[in-house]
C-alpha cells in the first residue's frame, strides 16, 4: 500500500484533511481519496483498473502523478506506465516517456516518480532493469 497525504489540505498545528491510497488490486478501483482525514474513503473517478500502483507524488499544483504499472506474467516489467490523474477533474493522461517494448528486447519498467518543485510538469522517472 502507499499512502500520500495532500500537504494543501492541512495548516500549521492541523494535519492533512486529504488522503491518497493505493493498493494492489487488479482488474479493481486501486486508488482511493479520502477528505475527512481518512474517515471515509472513495475510489478516485475514472481510473484504470489494469494497473497497480507502486509508487506516487503530489505536484504543486496538485496534480497526482502516481506510477503505476500493469501486473503481466511472466515479465512484469515490460508494462510498466508512468500515469497522471487530476484528481479535481478525473481526468487520467499516459504520460510514460519512452513504453518499453518486449518485441526490441527492451523489457524495463519505471521504479519511482518526482516531480520538480518549482515546475509541475516536470516528472523524473527512474527505470528498472534498462
Amino acid at each position: 500500500m502507499v499512502t500520500l497525504f495532500d500537504p494543501r489540505s492541512g495548516s500549521k498545528g492541523k494535519g492533512s484533511s486529504t488522503i491518497y491510497a493505493a493498493v494492489s488490486l487488479l482488474g479493481r478501483d486501486n486508488l482511493f481519496r479520502s477528505t475527512d482525514a481518512g474517515g471515509t474513503w472513495q475510489a478516485v473517478p475514472g481510473q484504470p483498473t489494469q494497473y497497480r500502483p507502486t509508487h506516487m507524488v503530489m505536484a504543486s499544483d496538485g496534480t497526482l502523478q502516481p506510477l503505476l504499472r500493469i501486473v503481466a506474467r511472466p515479465q512484469p516489467d515490460d508494462r510498466w506506465r508512468h500515469l497522471e490523474v487530476r484528481p479535481a477533474s478525473g481526468a487520467w493522461s499516459d504520460i510514460t516517456p519512452v513504453k518499453p517494448d518486449p518485441a526490441q528486447n527492451q523489457m524495463f519498467g519505471y521504479a519511482a516518480v518526482a516531480v520538480d518543485s518549482h515546475n509541475p510538469r516536470v516528472a523524473i522517472a527512474s527505470t528498472l532493469g534498462a
